[in-house]
């Protein structure tokens, strides 16, 4: 029988594509040219209305405003006639400010003002040749000068006085007041080094430093924050080990210390309050389950068991995986394509998972006459599909080398979806058998895969279940029948 593909050239870059005789449309580019197609194209919200404009990298000038907007904004415009020359303006709707004067005109305006610099400072003033007094000063140095004098009222006796901010020592008190308190001080020696100070008979407290002496006290102690609550905690430099918390955030943090077992050696684990995730296995359980490769037992695939996954089968009691998860994924497919073969070979059939080859081994599930022995077919796994790939498994007739089915993932139910396995005729592609795994016990459930064909008259239910012979070496199998 002639294949019905072949190839055809990419528009792009030339590269050969596989087209099928019975695709209504043959593709025109490849995978990766029709990739790099797309991701040229980018949605941009209008600037206006939001709505979605599609839009290419390649394009210089990419649109900011939708088609109906822009038209929109083409009608926002009118025209009005100039209040000096009546030449003609074109004007916005939604401008505030209207312009009443053409280009022209305001150039015109424009050249009777000449910019000048403020005395203070220096900011540019606007001025018009028209105007008969120039200022000197910008009006905000204007208003500066205004704002510095101001009236104050001396504290002694009421006085009324005018005084400027730009003073270095403002006076509280008039001149007659002032040479009265002059007559209140006297000198006196600093305790420390004797330096002459002047003191005022009327302070409750007479110091005994002098100032440079009192800033020397002073500088041995400084402000620092603590690291958590931010309360200011006086350090002084003289001491050996500066604090970083103060003394409530210190009590804080010992309490959120506390202890707990290891779950798997029951060793204790010091754990904080504040960690979202504490650890619930100490360092060395981690590190004597630290995370490695193992050799699938069915595809001699490497597969990497988790130093989660690990501890979790040494608190259950289990034995760790030894098959990989693509392996553990496909076995609902290849019973549920066995369970299917109970039409073409109604007797009970076993079933057992070989590795074939030898640089690139592949694993195939090779179906026997549970009785006799003989081999009457075998599954292997496959895929199908261009752009959205699945995995399917095959069953074909070994006699014959006739494919028989394929079986691929389905879903069953709604609200709770369970993984499905769903079976077609690999000629006609019509849905024959559906296969779901069930519990089987209640103290020790055993999981069952139950095949069940579409067809409303034949209620005949194929269990197939793994079972594993052997003492010392045991080998696994599937056993496959009609359920009584």
């Amino acid at each position: 029988m002639s294949s019905k593909w072949y190839t055809v050239d990419c528009e792009d870059c030339g590269s050969e594509i596989s087209a099928h005789e019975d695709w209504d449309r043959a593709p025109t580019l490849c995978k990766s040219c029709l990739q790099e197609r797309k991701d040229k194209w980018y949605d941009k919200s209008c600037s206006d209305c939001g709505s979605t404009l599609r839009i290419n990298r390649d394009w210089d000038n990419p649109p900011s405003l939708c088609k109906s907007c822009i038209e929109r904004k083409r009608n926002d415009w009118y025209e009005v006639s100039c209040n000096h020359c009546g030449s003609d303006i074109s004007v916005h709707r939604d401008w505030e400010n209207k312009p009443t004067l053409c280009k022209s005109c305001i150039a015109k305006e424009k050249a009777m003002w000449y910019e000048k610099s403020c005395k203070h400072c220096g900011t540019t003033i606007s001025v018009n040749r028209n105007w008969d007094n120039i200022p000197d000063l910008c009006k905000s140095c204007v208003e500066k000068e205004k704002a510095k004098w101001y009236h104050k009222s001396c504290k002694n006796c009421g006085t009324n006085m005018k005084v400027c901010k730009d003073w270095d020592n403002i006076p509280d008190l008039c001149k007659s007041c002032i040479e009265r308190e002059k007559a209140k001080w006297y000198n006196k020696s600093c305790k420390h080094c004797g330096t002459n100070m002047k003191v005022c008979k009327d302070w409750d407290k007479i110091p005994d430093l002098c100032k440079s002496c009192v800033e020397k006290e002073k500088a041995k102690w400084y402000d620092k924050s603590c690291k958590h609550c931010n309360t200011t905690i006086r350090i002084n430099r003289e001491w050996n080990k500066a604090p970083e918390l103060c003394k409530s955030c210190l009590e804080k943090e010992k309490n959120k210390w506390y202890e707990i077992s290891c779950e798997c050696c029951g060793n204790s684990i010091n754990v904080n309050k504040d960690w979202d995730n504490p650890p619930k296995t100490c360092k060395s359980c981690i590190s004597k389950y630290a995370a490695k490769d193992k050799g699938c037992e069915q595809c001699g695939k490497s597969f990497k068991l988790t130093t989660k996954l690990q501890i979790r089968c040494h608190q259950n009691g289990w034995s760790l995986p030894s098959i990989c998860p693509e392996c553990k994924n496909d076995a609902l497919l290849i019973r549920g394509a066995i369970g299917s073969l109970h039409n073409q070979f109604p007797f009970a059939l076993e079933t057992k998972i070989e590795q074939r080859g030898f640089l690139f081994t592949d694993k195939v599930a090779v179906v026997r006459s549970k009785k006799t022995g003989e081999i009457v077919a075998e599954v292997k796994m496959d895929t199908q599909g261009f752009f959205f790939v699945e995995r399917i498994a095959v069953a074909t007739n070994v006699k014959t080398q006739e494919k028989i089915s394929k079986t691929f993932e389905s879903v069953d139910g709604f609200f709770f979806p369970k993984r499905t396995a769903t079976t077609k005729n690999y000629k006609t592609n019509e849905v024959t058998h559906k296969t779901k795994i069930v519990d089987e016990g209640f103290f020790f459930p055993k999981h069952v895969a139950e095949t069940r064909s579409t067809d409303k008259n034949d209620d005949t239910v194929i269990r197939s279940t793994e079972n594993t012979r052997g003492l010392f070496f045991k080998d696994k199998y599937t056993n496959t029948k009609k359920k009584k």
